[in-house]
């Protein structure tokens, strides 16, 4: 079977607009992801008191099925909490787990299935102290701070 779907690309543009002492400080950033041909939208409400998977990402070029998505297909998440009142704590899951208090209105962004980074100090966990860590991403969970949450999810992938 022949697709009738043609990729394109994502455009994602990141827009500040603020006027301090009647100057422009704002800024537009735009990033094009191209050969897209798959995006997953949807809106989940995100029980009280419970931990919920929002989406799992598969090793590799593993076949997509629902709710997973191939690692080196990712190409773009956005996780958004609709909620105006309470935050969530989004947790990223690998070999290591990272919590994140995304506040009512924000959002947390991903242009890959990879995280790195650095840390050093002494109040850093032994999994990062004073090394770089990189760990391919297994899910994404969302956990309410207080009632049910609702929680908007997309994804691009190619």
């Amino acid at each position: 079977m022949a697709s009738t779907i043609s990729s394109a690309n994502l455009k994602v543009k990141i827009t500040e607009e603020i006027i301090l002492n009647g100057k422009d400080q704002g800024s537009s950033n735009t990033v094009t992801i191209g050969s897209i041909n798959e995006v997953s939208s949807r809106i989940v409400t995100i029980p009280s008191g419970s931990i919920t998977t929002l989406f799992n990402v598969a090793t590799g070029t593993t076949s997509a099925s629902a709710g997973t998505f191939p690692s080196a297909s990712l190409k773009y998440a956005r996780i958004t909490n609709k909620d105006d009142s309470y935050h969530i704590k989004l947790r990223v899951s690998s070999s290591l787990t990272s919590d994140f208090k995304i506040e009512p209105g924000r959002s947390f962004m991903l242009t890959n299935s990879n995280m790195s980074g650095s840390a050093s100090g002494s109040s850093t966990t032994t999994e990062f102290t004073g090394s770089a860590w990189s760990f391919d991403l297994n899910n994404i969970s969302a956990e309410p701070s207080g009632s049910d949450v609702d929680v908007e999810v997309f994804i691009a992938s190619t």
